[in-house]
């Protein structure tokens, strides 16, 4: 013996609210995107800011804890690699002392835990 679908009876009433419901769908999806156009907006300010926020904080730490080379004393100069920013000794190529952009400045912000390795110096001074 065959099942015949359930027939689902609907008032005219209710189909017209359905209907109403179903023009302000536009709207609502305009107002949606404007939401996420302004919420894309401030992201990217606030992003600015941190940029802006973080360049400055940079800037007091290296007045306060400029980085020098462990290998030779020398200055360090902020450079960039396949891996990201790091510290290279002024004196390359005769010196190749280096140490890690990150884990100098969360030793100057003094956000260094104690479980952390201590930093391997990769270097070979020429003589």
């Amino acid at each position: 013996m065959e099942r015949s679908p359930a027939r689902i009876t609907v008032s005219r009433r209710e189909t017209q609210a359905l209907l109403v419901e179903l023009q302000r769908l536009p709207s609502l999806i305009e107002r949606l995107d404007k939401i996420s156009a302004e919420a894309t907006a401030a992201r990217e300010e606030i992003e600015s800011l941190v940029e802006k926020a973080d360049a400055l904080i940079d800037k007091e730490l290296l007045a306060v804890n400029p980085p020098k080379c462990k290998l030779c004393s020398s200055k360090l100069i902020l450079r960039s690699g396949p891996r990201g920013l790091f510290w290279g000794c002024k004196k390359f190529p005769k010196c190749r002392g280096s140490m890690d952009y990150g884990k100098w400045r969360r030793d100057a912000l003094g956000m260094l835990t104690a479980d952390e390795e201590p930093e391997e110096i990769v270097a070979h001074v020429e003589e």
